[in-house]
This record gives C-alpha cells, structure tokens and sequence, in this order.
C-alpha cells in the first residue's frame, strides 16, 4: 500500500527562480513537451505568475514554488501532465480539497524511470515511498 502524506503549503498568486542542489538527483528521465501549457512551471511570489488556471504551490520553507491546479480525487491521475512525467492529486489544500503533485523515479529499485516537467528537479530527498520522489524546484 503506498503511504500517501498530506502536506502543509501555500498557495501563492504569484511566482519564478531557481534555487540551489537541495537533495535534487540528475538521475531522472528528462521528461517535458506536450501536456497543459504551464502545468509544472516553477513560479515565485515575486518573478512569475502561473498562466490561468493554475496557481502557485510552494512547500513551508522551500524559496520557490511550482505550477499546479486543483483536482478532486485525491489518488487519481491528473491530466495535462507533461509527457514523460507522472502527476497526481496528492496535495491536501489548507482548508480542503487536493492540488496535483509531480513523482519521479530515477528506476532503481525496479520502478520505471519517471520524469519531472523541465522546470523541476527529482528531489530524492523528498521520498513518498515506492521508489517515488517528489519533483520540486
């Protein structure tokens, strides 16, 4: 059974940047192309705004953030995902509902090689288990 966590974060009107290594692997697929234009840009309150329909996700202490969008399912597949990369309602959103999330592996341990969107890095410091990492700034 895969251990779902329910995250605190902010949800920001605004976003863009880069932020140093932190954990991030160079392991991962490079995935991207295809999908909802915007859908896992990497957004700041200051720099870059999400385009419409989404809104910017920043984890409690992380300096930037990424593009996603609601979703109502928690454990279902979100659409518009980038090719190569695998999206899901994860995120619990402070008061309710779900936001998407974004995994990547980088195939060890006889999972499949998954892919962040381009903006995003696979932060194997950030294990939801299965051989799954979340895909970050």
């Amino acid at each position: 059974m895969r251990r779902v966590w329910a995250i605190g974060f902010l949800v920001l009107l605004a976003g863009g940047g880069c932020s140093d290594d932190g954990g991030k692997s160079d392991a991962a697929v490079e995935a991207g192309g295809g999908g909802e234009e915007g859908f896992g840009d990497y957004c700041s309150a200051v720099a870059k705004p999400c385009k419409a329909g989404f809104f910017c996700s920043k984890e409690m202490g992380e300096p930037f953030g990424f593009c996603t969008k609601q979703c109502p399912v928690q454990g279902e597949t979100c659409s518009g995902a980038p090719t190569g990369t695998r999206a899901e309602c994860w995120m619990k959103l402070i008061p309710s509902g779900y936001a998407c999330a974004f995994f990547c592996s980088d195939g060890s341990g006889g999972t499949q090689s998954i892919g962040c969107p381009p903006d995003l890095q696979c932060r194997t410091d950030k294990s939801v288990g299965g051989g799954l990492y979340r895909c970050l700034p």
